[in-house]
């Protein structure tokens, strides 16, 4: 946990139900811990973004915090750049503020290597549709709509959704949508790719 909207937002990302992950602000834990972070996990930076940044060699935020501004800026443009930089770095001004409930629920699932096995990508949707499940029941909430972003090997990604009979948080109804719409991930234009992660949104 931390007031930063940024270390909350990754600290939230890496745990599973049940877990908590307590960052302080300027503690070198906190900055090994933002520094080992996949750059696409930075708040700002999409797929797109994410493939030039590959190209730079630039993989984790401290990649990215390694980078001289000026470096950045001319990568991303004047505005984006500072505003990266500075997050590459800690610092985000937005603070951590209690609201509703969210209007989504997002549990994600990174492979320590490539995977073209489809019992392993199997299991993986099958974590996610428990994992996601499970968090909808905490909340005491059900998501009417899922939404699977697979990213490859390549950083190419591909996004499936699909919209649920009825709202539910039930595992095994979301572990079967799962299964319907993302059974053949592997598969694109006709070729199988090897997949580095999966994100599922759960729409509430």
């Amino acid at each position: 946990m931390n007031s930063s909207c940024l270390h909350a937002a990754l600290a939230c990302d890496t745990c599973h139900v049940g877990q908590t992950r307590i960052l302080t602000a300027g503690s070198p834990d906190t900055e090994r811990f933002l520094r080992s972070r996949p750059v696409e996990a930075l708040p700002g930076i999409g797929p797109k973004l994410g493939r030039t940044l590959t190209r730079y060699v630039v993989t984790t935020i401290g990649d990215l915090a390694d980078l001289p501004l000026p470096t950045i800026q001319r990568i991303t443009g004047a505005a984006a750049g500072r505003l990266l930089h500075d997050r590459a770095h800690g610092i985000d001004p937005r603070t951590v503020a209690p609201n509703g409930p969210p209007a989504s629920l997002t549990v994600s699932r990174r492979f320590d290597a490539d995977v073209l096995d489809p019992g392993v990508q199997r299991q993986a949707l099958l974590d996610l549709g428990t994992d996601l499940g499970a968090r909808l029941r905490t909340s005491r909430q059900t998501t009417r709509a899922l939404e699977l972003t697979v990213t490859y090997a390549d950083r190419s990604t591909t996004t499936r959704s699909r919209t649920l009979r009825e709202p539910t948080a039930h595992t095994p109804a979301l572990r079967d949508a799962l299964y319907a719409g993302g059974g053949r991930t592997g598969s694109r234009h006709g070729a199988r790719r090897r997949e580095a992660a999966f994100q599922l949104v759960g729409r509430v």
